[in-house]
């Protein structure tokens, strides 16, 4: 008589039981990678397209206008955002910018990115207002009517600025005099104030202080609540400050001597000494420590809120040079970051052909492209 086990041990269950969890483990392990490399060769495809879309639009601002475009571009290190609107490129000084609020947090954030230079992300004062509204750009922020919710974003370079733009996209939801921003101190802007942008009974104004007191450019049109508007106000020492509305001059400018160093914040929609808490939706706030030129704010108009991501995702920074000649048959063997012809060597600087080299950046991965960009209008 024989006895028959039929059946698996408890030993040889284990070791069925592993070897299927290793192979269930190493299927989820390479699908995962498959994954990881189909996003990274879409990103990178989209890259290539980002690049080109980019070189594109750089001869497209080329061809609009020498003069205006490209002439006075700053050469090296000094690297430009591109900026597309609906209409329209612009360039945007990277290192001037030196807060960027673009506000696309989602709902219930109490804190609001800086995506300068700087990276002063901007906070909560008493209540936080209502983020994740549909904006002029992707979200903006809502502020109420009456509680006074605030954003706050300190800002040391402020003490030392001679001068300054302050830019918002904004829909108003009265015609009440309100704040919508303004520099300050640690007093608050109850106390301490210049450097603003408001509304005043329906007419958007930009004011600032020097040793003599306060002065204000007002708009001349009023604004209709419930519409979006981009403001923009500039000052200079010993210069006129300004006040623009949708890429137009808006009032007549006014003088203004030794800008004030008091302040060392920047107030968003909270109570001041001349005007209530801000009632309406805002998008977009960027400071800039130098005076915009009126053609470098009709671009921030047409080409919308600067430096953004693309898709979210992408980085996009630009930087130029000068082209240098060879003495001897004129081709192009490198390129000059400084306008001086000694940077070349034994060729010649040509300012008249710019090189652009575009840095394109997202998670781990850079990619790079390079264009000449002459000058077409020359004789």
């Amino acid at each position: 008589m024989h006895n028959t086990q039929s059946g698996f041990a408890l030993p040889e269950l284990l070791v069925a039981v592993t070897i299927l969890a290793l192979t269930f483990a190493s299927i989820f392990g390479a699908m995962q990678l498959a994954k990881k490399a189909i996003r990274v060769a879409a990103d990178r495809a989209q890259a290539a397209f980002i690049l080109e879309e980019t070189n594109e639009a750089l001869r497209h601002i080329r061809d609009e206008s020498w003069g205006k475009k490209m002439e006075s571009l700053k050469l090296g290190a000094m690297s430009y955002c591109i900026d597309f609107g609906a209409s329209n490129y612009g360039l945007t000084e990277y290192a001037a910018n030196v807060l960027r609020l673009q506000f696309d947090e989602t709902a219930g954030a109490t804190i609001f990115t800086d995506d300068s230079t700087e990276a002063a992300d901007g906070t909560c004062v008493g209540a936080c207002p209502q983020s994740g509204v549909v904006g002029q750009f992707g979200k903006a922020t809502r502020f109420a009517n009456g509680i006074n919710d605030a954003i706050t974003v300190m800002h040391p370079i402020a003490l030392t600025q001679t001068e300054y733009t302050i830019e918002a996209w904004v829909n108003p939801s009265d015609t009440v005099t309100r704040n919508i921003i303004a520099r300050t101190d640690a007093a608050g802007p109850l106390s301490t104030l210049s450097h603003t942008i408001s509304s005043q009974n329906g007419f958007f104004s930009h004011s600032s202080v020097d040793g003599t007191g306060t002065h204000s450019v007002t708009a001349a049109t009023p604004y209709t609540p419930g519409m979006w508007y981009h403001v923009i106000g500039t000052a200079k020492n010993g210069g006129m400050m300004k006040l623009y509305v949708d890429g137009v001059e808006a009032g007549a400018p006014n003088s203004i001597n030794t800008l004030s160093a008091v302040g060392d914040r920047y107030n968003i929609g909270g109570s001041t000494l001349s005007a209530s808490d801000f009632y309406g939706d805002v998008d977009a706030v960027a400071i800039y420590n130098r005076e915009l030129s009126q053609y470098e704010i009709e671009e921030r108009y047409a080409a919308g809120p600067p430096c953004r991501l693309v898709d979210g995702k992408f980085s996009r920074l630009i930087s130029f040079g000068n082209a240098c000649r060879n003495n001897i048959n004129q081709d192009i063997n490198s390129f000059a970051t400084t306008p001086g012809g000694s940077v070349c060597g034994n060729g010649t600087v040509d300012a008249d052909t710019k090189i652009a080299t575009t840095t394109l950046r997202w998670q781990e991965f850079i990619e790079e492209s390079a264009i000449y960009l002459p000058n077409i209008f020359r004789n």
